[in-house]
């Protein structure tokens, strides 16, 4: 099988010479961390960057270094990274293509030296997973301590543990034991949108208890494109933002609610009662706002690419409020 290596940088490509870092290319990875590989590896060094300095450029030629290794005939792509943003760029890349050839992204959460260091398996079981024909049709994933994750799913949810990468709701899609690739169940939703040819503007602000609307405005007043906004809970936010959120909003800026737990999904009504509290979900309703069941940061790359794709407002919430369909949306 021909697997292509991507790789970007990030912690995994870390080593220590005369004092001072350096980074391993990808043909010294293979060396060192997977020696016995029996597929034929074709290596693309794009980057030699951490991931906190990733944004939707670097994302997108991620993509389209992706996109080239498979039209250059590879079977598979692993894609190393850092931690830090690894679950967005890995979404991001999941929303560009269709089910088919697998595409993995892995990481280490300590350097190579150190007591510890994790990148070694986690490259190894991305390359398992990668080479296993099961792993194919079931959108990108995410390998990190013997778990298999889906992009839409997965969330760093600690920030220094070795098993910091999980995908808290509904679990690993599988795992990778013993150099053995394991499949438990088949995601839910895979969707995709076309290639971005520009980058869209959109940010995104957490509520909190006794939250002012200076974010909120200060967001809108430049211009946005989109606006995603966390509330607290399954829907409500501080009353002191609804009039922000709704000249927002009339400003014909997209607006995309959710929550800011790690669990969870916005309520369609109030504790199914009549009754009515402001700032709530019915409030953000009633003020034309997208609900949506992704954490902030994976809602924002979708706005992103939704409005890239000059989607209409309809479709727009058409594709973050209709979700649990086990069939693949096409790329528009």
């Amino acid at each position: 099988m021909r697997i292509a290596l991507v790789t970007i940088g990030g912690t995994i490509a870390e080593r220590e010479t005369a004092g001072r870092r350096v980074h391993l290319s990808g043909a010294e990875m293979l060396l060192k961390l997977v020696p016995g590989i029996d597929h034929e590896v074709e290596v693309v060094d794009l980057f030699d960057l951490p991931s906190n300095h990733l944004g939707f450029p670097e994302m997108l030629a991620v993509a389209q270094a992706v996109r080239s290794a498979l039209g250059a005939g590879a079977d598979a792509v692993v894609v190393t990274h850092g931690t830090d943003t690894l679950e967005e760029t890995a979404y991001f890349v999941d929303l560009l293509f269709e089910p088919g050839p697998t595409i993995v992204f892995t990481a280490a959460m300590l350097p190579p030296g150190v007591a510890g260091f994790d990148g070694e398996n986690n490259l190894n079981d991305a390359f398992v997973t990668a080479g296993d024909t099961r792993s194919r049709e079931i959108g990108v994933l995410v390998v990190m301590a013997g778990e298999v994750h889906t992009a839409r799913d997965v969330v760093k949810h600690h920030s220094m543990s070795l098993g910091a990468f999980k995908s808290p709701e509904f679990g690993p899609l599988g795992t990778v034991d013993e150099g053995r690739f394991y499949l438990a169940r088949r995601p839910a939703l895979l969707e995709t949108f076309s290639f971005p040819d520009r980058e869209p503007e959109v940010e995104g602000i957490k509520c909190y208890a006794g939250m002012t609307d200076l974010f909120v405005r200060a967001a809108t007043k430049r211009g946005l494109d989109g606006l995603v906004i966390e509330t607290l809970g399954s829907g409500q936010v501080p009353p002191g933002l609804m009039s922000s959120l709704r000249e927002a909003v009339s400003g014909d800026v997209v607006v995309v609610a959710t929550t800011r737990s790690p669990m969870g999904r916005l309520q369609r009504s109030h504790y199914g009662a009549p009754v009515r509290v402001d700032g709530d979900e019915w409030d953000l309703r009633e003020a034309g706002i997208i609900f949506c069941d992704l954490s902030g940061t994976k809602a924002r790359i979708k706005l992103q690419l939704a409005l890239a794709a000059n989607l209409e407002k309809d479709l727009i919430r058409l594709r973050f409020e209709c979700c649990g369909d086990e069939t693949s949306s096409s790329a528009v």
